[in-house]
């Protein structure tokens, strides 16, 4: 895990829990919305505040299989990106129905504001693809931590 993104989830979590209370699950229906939001709530400001830098939202980047269930992983580049030290991945594992796919299973298929339950669920997802996330040339995992 980057350092940094636990340090910015312990400040910022709080901003997301908000955003996800007054906001209708469809806006973020996908893992990939749902990492893009987290990203820009939490890790960004934070991020922005000790570093005068950021992760480029328009960077970011998804890969999966076209399958069932399986694996996506997330690439993402800081603003400054110019090598392989400013790329940062994440993963998810997704299934097909509510009994095998996280999302699924909080979301219940329902679009409107979720209730406190849902809220909670979707807040331990962002921390664990947070704790997930790791630059891709690992030597570099510290390179921004707080002394």
């Amino acid at each position: 895990m980057i350092k940094n993104l636990s340090f910015a989830w312990g400040k910022n979590q709080c901003i997301l829990r908000n955003y996800l209370k007054e906001h209708e699950q469809k806006e973020y229906d996908s893992y990939f919305e749902l990492f893009k939001k987290t990203i820009e709530l939490v890790v960004n400001p934070y991020l922005k505040q000790i570093h005068e830098e950021e992760f480029d939202l328009d960077s970011l980047q998804e890969c999966k299989t076209d399958d069932f269930q399986g694996s996506m992983v997330f690439i993402i580049a800081n603003n400054y990106a110019c090598n392989q030290h400013d790329f940062a991945a994440t993963y998810v594992y997704y299934g097909s129905c509510s009994g095998c796919d996280t999302l699924l299973s909080i979301s219940e298929y329902e679009e409107g504001r979720p209730n406190e339950e849902q809220v909670q669920s979707y807040m331990q997802l962002c921390l664990n693809m947070i704790q997930r996330c790791k630059y891709i040339w690992s030597q570099c995992d510290n390179e921004f931590d707080v002394q």
